[in-house]
């Protein structure tokens, strides 16, 4: 997406409350705005109180010539919340003007509740946690954006999704202990169980080797 404008997004431009659900975004933004870009990864300004954003996914880039942007909201000019929300892409825009955000300008204006980014971008928002790309590879991001696990919307089949979604057409993801997997068939299961043995099996070599 390529856009001489400020304030916006490939999703929507404005948005005046209402709620955004369950979207993956991939997409690659480039702004050739020079000035305050305000732009983003999936909405451009917020202007009116209330909006909702959950389970949304941005693992695309932003680059361009102008300064302030964030991954999901370019200017937080009215109230928003971010639920199980994650950031796994990247931004390259300046942050020298100090006021660029990871998920959402404008921060007073903005709570996130189990969020999560893998590359920070000026500053992020309170409740927020960083993963790394393993922790997006493995499965661990897609179980924990899933929270209780009591209502399952993120999947992701490993081997062939980069990223967790929230669409029930993929895989869910499982976890004993500290193992994530898919388990959907003879060999996924299979895989899973073996991964799960294997972890096993260190922890107790560490445990004897310490022992002794």
């Amino acid at each position: 997406m390529n856009s001489p404008y400020n304030k916006v997004g490939p999703l929507v431009g404005e948005i005046f409350g209402g709620k955004v659900l369950n979207v993956a975004c991939d997409v690659n933004v480039t702004s050739t705005f020079a000035g305050d870009a305000a732009i983003s990864g999936l909405i451009g300004r917020g202007s009116a109180d209330g909006s909702l954003i959950e389970n949304c996914i941005f693992g695309g880039s932003i680059t361009g010539t102008g300064y302030n942007c964030a991954a999901f909201i370019g200017w937080s000019g009215s109230t928003s919340t971010l639920t199980n929300c994650a950031f796994t892409g990247i931004i390259y825009i300046d942050t020298s003007q100090g006021n660029a955000y990871t998920f959402a300008r404008n921060p007073g204006n903005v709570t996130c509740t189990n969020c999560y980014f893998v590359n920070e971008f000026g500053s992020h928002q309170d409740n927020t946690t960083q993963v790394t790309e393993e922790d997006v590879a493995s499965g661990m991001l897609c179980y924990t954006l899933n929270g209780d696990q009591s209502c399952i919307i993120w999947s992701q089949t490993l081997g062939e999704d980069e990223l967790p979604v929230p669409f029930p057409t993929h895989e869910r993801i499982y976890k004993a202990g500290d193992v994530y997997g898919n388990a959907y068939d003879n060999a996924t299961f299979t895989t899973f169980a073996n991964k799960v043995l294997e972890t096993e099996h260190e922890f107790c070599e560490n445990a004897l080797a310490q022992k002794s």
